[in-house]
This record gives C-alpha cells, sequence and structure tokens, in this order.
C-alpha cells in the first residue's frame, strides 16, 4: 500500500511540475466596452460558422488549479459516470498526505496563451452561442491607460471548428467539441518548438463576471488520446523527472527506485515509459470513437480568466 502511494505521490510532484510553476495574482479589469446584461455591446468578428453571431466576450485562460480530489473537474463523456482519472491520482495524493500543498497549485499560462471568445446574442441566456478556443500570441500588455491586454492568434493555432454553447444566467456550458490546449514550448538547439495538445470531447464551463471582467469557476475537461499523451506530455514528464531527481536527498532515491528499473543511475526515457506510475497514467479510460474500447485518458482542471482583446486583423 504504501510503495503504491509513494509512486503515485512521486508521479504527480512531476506532473505539477510540467504543467507550470506558481501563478502569482493578476489584474483584473472590466470587459472592455461592455458586455451588458441582456445583450451585447462591443460585437466585433462574427465568427462565419456561428451564423454571424456578435462577440460578447473575449478573453485569456490566465491561472489553472490542478484537482484536489477524486471527483474536482470530473465530467460525463456520455455513459452516465464522472470522469478524470488524473484528478484520481492526486485525490490519492491528498488522502495519504493531508499536509502536502501539491494539489493546491496555481499555475500560470504564458507561453502559449489559451483564448476564449464567446459568440451569441446575450450574457444571460442564449441557447444557440458559440465558444472558440484560439491558441494566442500576446501582442502588447496593457499600459495605464489601456483596459485589457491585446492578443492575436497563433499561427499555430489549427483552426478548430467553434463548439457550441448554452448560456443560462451568466453560466457558459459549452460541448462537447474538440479543442487544442498549448503546453509548454519544446526548446531545442535550434530554437523553441511549440507543443499542442488535442483534446477530443472537450466540455468548458464558467460564470462570466460583467462587472469584474473576468472568466470563474471555469473547468475545462477533455479526453486526451494515449498517442498524444506519449508524445506530448511524456516528453516534459521525462526532462522534469531528471531534474528533480539530480537534486538528490530521498525523493532521489524513491525516483530511482520507481523509474530506473535496471538500477544502473540513469532513468532513460524507455524506463519511466515502462515504469508502474506512468502505465497507471497511461490507462485509457474514455472511448471517443464509439467502437467500445477506451482510446483516451480523461482529465479535468479549474480555471479562471481576464478580458483581453483578440486583433483578428493581425493574423
Amino acid at each position: 500500500m504504501m510503495r503504491d502511494i509513494k509512486m503515485r505521490f512521486a508521479l504527480l510532484i512531476l506532473l505539477a511540475t510540467v504543467l507550470g510553476a506558481c501563478g502569482a495574482e493578476v489584474d483584473q479589469p472590466a470587459w472592455p466596452n461592455g458586455p451588458t446584461p441582456g445583450g451585447p455591446s462591443n460585437p466585433t468578428n462574427p465568427d462565419p460558422g456561428s451564423s454571424q453571431r456578435p462577440t460578447l466576450i473575449q478573453a485569456v485562460v490566465d491561472h489553472v488549479t490542478l484537482p484536489e480530489n477524486a471527483l474536482d473537474f470530473a465530467v460525463d463523456f456520455g455513459d452516465g459516470m464522472a470522469r478524470n482519472r488524473l484528478g484520481g491520482l492526486f485525490a490519492a495524493v491528498r488522502a495519504a498526505f493531508p499536509n502536502m500543498k501539491v494539489t493546491d497549485m496555481e499555475v500560470a499560462l504564458v507561453e502559449r496563451p489559451l483564448l476564449l471568445e464567446l459568440l451569441g446574442s446575450s450574457t444571460l441566456n442564449d441557447d444557440k452561442a458559440r465558444l472558440i478556443g484560439y491558441v494566442g500570441d500576446r501582442v502588447a500588455k496593457a499600459a495605464e491607460n489601456l483596459s485589457t491586454d491585446k492578443y492575436t492568434i497563433s499561427a499555430d493555432d489549427p483552426g478548430l471548428a467553434a463548439i457550441r454553447a448554452n448560456i443560462r444566467q451568466g453560466r457558459v456550458d459549452a460541448g462537447p467539441g474538440r479543442m487544442t490546449v498549448p503546453l509548454p514550448d519544446d526548446k531545442t538547439a535550434n530554437g523553441s518548438v511549440p507543443r499542442l495538445l488535442g483534446l477530443a470531447r472537450t466540455q468548458i464551463s464558467f460564470d462570466v463576471d460583467l462587472v469584474g471582467g473576468t472568466i470563474q469557476n471555469g473547468v475545462l475537461a477533455g479526453a486526451i488520446s494515449v498517442a498524444a499523451v506519449r508524445k506530448n506530455l511524456m516528453p516534459l514528464l521525462h526532462e522534469q523527472l531528471l531534474k528533480l531527481a539530480a537534486e538528490g536527498g530521498e525523493l532521489q532515491r524513491v525516483l530511482g527506485r520507481l523509474f530506473d528499473l535496471d538500477a544502473d543511475g540513469t532513468i532513460t526515457f524507455d524506463e519511466m515509459l515502462a515504469s508502474n506510475p506512468v502505465k497507471l497514467a497511461l490507462s485509457a479510460d474514455v472511448d471517443t470513437d464509439g467502437d467500445g474500447t477506451a482510446d483516451a485518458i480523461s482529465f479535468g482542471l479549474g480555471f479562471r480568466g481576464k478580458a483581453v482583446r483578440i486583433e483578428h486583423d493581425l493574423q
């Protein structure tokens, strides 16, 4: 039992490190030029696939909250059961180590921001709204005389279609659909290479704070293909694992027992993939293609955001 707890604990430290570093509080400006309750103001750049609906909200996801228990940010992927496999791992840590703060970590997205644009007729009630997620690039940071930061859509954005959304009393529920989530860039000798993670069966929900100009109580959940996890997340995990092991001490000994399978003092990428913690994390639990076999891994997290301006004409 203790060996299993240690394995999960070590993996979760690494996952938390991969997802980012602790973020500080940020200024929260009001929505630029609106919107006002009951209807939009400043409608700009309607999406072609949304029946020319005006833009209600433009925001950047600036903080992410990792799961603290097995049901945190879990969603139903169509079989009547709420799932968040990686969240279950965080729950094991919380139960075994109640004083640890790993599961309370909030991380900031800075290299490749996730932008959200809500299209519809009203921020109060609209059952035909659309939500679009973009991989963004910051154009300019807000100055004292500006209300919001400006962003443009990155050339790396795959241009996926808008997700259907329902707005009820300021609560937005969108999905299921597909969305691309940016990860920290891969730093190579030839420069930075973007890492983009595709989410199938994506579901997003959040509250709109019209006065404060923020998105609150957000949940972003989806299913990640096993192949995508291996390609995009596992190299990050291996990189951070080696950094932590190099610090020495008890953590180094625990990580060595878990991942250095041939006990030669070096944790290779293949050894990490063959280890019990990683095999556990790569166990699929969502069927995304309807063939009756799970082929992706459920994952959900919380988020909040702030108002920005998305400059479509600067693409």
